[in-house]
């Protein structure tokens, strides 16, 4: 019973000389519908308005007797609980130990609402045929240490407890009395009750202080340990997954689990199957139990159960907040059953997720010559400053210069850039490291790009490398790192294929697609448009590369300004070198000074194995 107290109807009676419960904001006090860390008749009031229908049914809180309901029976025991409990009484001291347990492992005791603690003691029994306890170890409230004055077994299942603060003054709040580690001495599906007794708290007035005492309970999981984790990637922008580890299960027949968000952060979109060592797990069923959590129930088909490891599900989120914003993915109300329709023991871990700014090498996929590479960055808030690292490989490409960026409008200085030998990383053996600085103290704010770099090809036609971007940093204006994915970029050096034509044109001018160094070439397209009220395309004939002809497969108007053009080359052998593809004749349509762009697009080469040969397509510009 994990960071909730059951109140039954037992605890009517226990309620004349019990006090209500009350915790931290973590734990979910049942019976305290209102959620305002104690049980009072306004919690009853509710209780009532939920048994009929006049309000959503709150079963975490509302159902005190556990019957998967809430009814008159529980805003009875609740209201019985909130009379007969004084007020004053609100300490409370619970056995915090995991549901599921392997190997060694620590039960602390922990307590909430202390005032002036200066002493106590405690019994602690459990199965000594499940557990044992090794050691006991000082506790902490609120900072100062609770010091173990002595323990000891007053028999086999049994230790007490004895601590005492001396000298210290005003020890108030929460936190623990002590740690408690144990050993494991039963086998799998073990369970054992650490049962709290004789407790006893006194305050620096030598006076009792009024305790609520809670238990908790273990299973023994496998000597493995079946685990169930919440797998998501620290840091997520747009869209993301996560999912649903399990570890060494054995015989696993089906299961359900509930997965809670903020949905001010995150939402789910999808929910898909798992799979654990090969074997599919279906998803039966998933559906928004509320705007903040999903309930997901999964079955394998067939008698026989998977073992192994894996995942069981994969659950698909989109962003619905802002950067640095955080949500928890709460796994809560787990269950796993075997072949023979037992439950399988095991740890259910959560895991959290932080919404980041996404920064983004931007660099053209194939290049030659010289290009540039923009750093993009979107929907940054209050930046002032920062810097990354950008590996290179200098065989490829090399850094020529750097220059600011812009966001939103405003300049992004760069302040510092220098190019370094590296060796940490695999692929690159340079790296360029740059520093960036907002002037003035608001910040900026919006999508831009941080730095452009400026490259020059050092490589061969078909050599491909990554741009890789690490240690990247990004403060904000309170000096605070802003969470940030970084994005590499991958550049392949390409063919070039350029547009070639005379730069002032009159009557009737030729454009030759000129091409070079191409390997294997077998077939191809592209498509040309031009302004036709300045120029106008008349015909098109085949290319040559070498002594080789390419023909020409067909040419055709796409639009009134464009013309789609396809080559092959005929045999199976391909053709390498340099050339032209084709070339186009066009006329003059328009007046002297007149301009239009020649520009290439939807450009594709193929090689003699179908694949795509990766190009550079370079437009040209004429003057009538």
């Amino acid at each position: 019973m994990k960071a909730r107290y059951i109140i039954y109807c037992v605890l009517i009676a226990l309620a004349v000389f019990s006090a209500p419960a009350s915790a931290d904001s973590n734990t979910v006090i049942v019976g305290d519908a209102n959620s305002d860390g104690r049980i009072t008749t306004a919690d009853s009031m509710l209780a009532l308005q939920m048994a009929t229908g006049s309000m959503p049914p709150d079963i975490e809180r509302a159902d005190v007797n556990y019957d998967g309901a809430v009814n008159s029976l529980d805003a009875l025991i609740i209201q019985t609980i909130a009379q007969k409990t004084p007020e004053t009484q609100k300490t409370q001291v619970r056995v915090n130990a995991p549901d599921v347990v392997s190997g060694a492992f620590n039960a602390t005791i922990d307590i909430y609402n202390v005032v002036n603690l200066d002493s106590g003691q405690f019994d602690l029994s459990f199965d000594p045929n499940v557990v044992n306890a090794t050691a006991v170890c000082d506790g902490n409230i609120n900072g100062t240490t609770v010091p173990i004055n002595s323990w000891k077994f007053v028999d086999t299942d049994t230790i007490r407890v004895l601590f005492n603060l001396p000298g210290v003054e005003d020890t108030c709040g929460s936190g623990q009395i002590a740690t408690i580690s144990f050993e494991m001495t039963g086998t799998t599906k073990d369970t054992s009750v650490l049962n709290i007794s004789e407790g006893l708290l006194v305050d620096t007035g030598s006076h009792e202080i009024p305790t609520l005492w809670f238990d908790d309970d273990v299973t023994l999981g496998t000597s493995l340990g079946t685990s169930v984790t919440a797998n998501a990637p620290t840091v997520v922008s747009g869209t993301f997954d996560a999912t649903i580890d399990v570890a060494n299960i054995t015989n696993l027949d089906s299961g359900q689990f509930d997965l809670s968000f903020d949905p001010n952060v995150v939402n789910v979109t999808s929910v898909d199957s798992g799979n654990i060592g090969g074997t599919e797990v279906p998803i039966d069923m998933w559906r928004l139990m509320d705007a903040g959590r999903v309930r997901v129930l999964f079955r394998l088909s067939g008698a026989t159960g998977v073992s192994g490891s894996g995942s069981l599900a994969t659950i698909s989120f989109e962003i619905t907040g802002a950067a640095g914003d955080r949500s928890v993915l709460n796994l809560s109300d787990g269950l796993l059953f075997d072949t023979t329709v037992d439950e399988i023991p095991a740890t259910w871990t959560d895991d959290d997720v932080v919404i980041s700014v996404p920064v983004a090498v931007n660099a053209p996929e194939a290049v030659s010559g010289t290009f540039d590479a923009t750093i993009d960055v979107a929907n940054v808030t209050n930046l002032d400053s920062g810097q990354f690292d950008l590996w290179f490989n200098s065989d490829l490409v090399n850094v020529t210069g750097v220059d600011s960026g812009s966001i939103g409008g405003t300049a992004i200085p760069v302040g510092n850039w220098t190019v370094m030998h590296g060796t940490d990383n695999w692929d690159c053996d340079k790296l360029v490291r740059v520093i960036f600085d907002v002037p003035g103290v608001t910040g900026v704010n919006g999508s831009g790009h941080v730095a452009t770099i400026h490259f020059e090809v050092t490589g061969a036609a078909r050599d491909t490398g990554v741009l890789d971007i690490s240690d990247g940093l990004l403060i904000n204006t309170g000096s605070d790192e802003i969470p940030t994915i970084w994005n590499d970029c991958e550049v392949t050096i390409g063919t070039p294929v350029t547009v070639n034509a005379p730069e002032t044109v009159s009557g009737t001018f030729d454009a030759t697609i000129d091409v070079a160094d191409v390997n294997n070439l077998d077939s191809g397209q592209f498509d040309l448009s031009f302004n036709a009220s300045v120029v106008n395309v008349t015909g098109i004939d085949s290319g040559s590369i070498g002594a080789t002809d390419v023909r020409l497969d067909g040419w055709t108007f796409r639009d009134s300004d464009t013309v789609r053009v396809i080559f092959n080359l005929p045999g199976t052998t391909g053709i390498s070198g340099s050339g032209h593809l084709v070339t186009i004749h066009f006329e003059v349509t328009g007046s002297a000074g007149d301009q239009s762009v020649l520009d290439i697009s939807d450009g594709l080469l193929v090689n003699t194995g179908s694949g795509d040969i990766p190009a550079v397509w370079i437009n040209d510009e004429v003057s009538v």
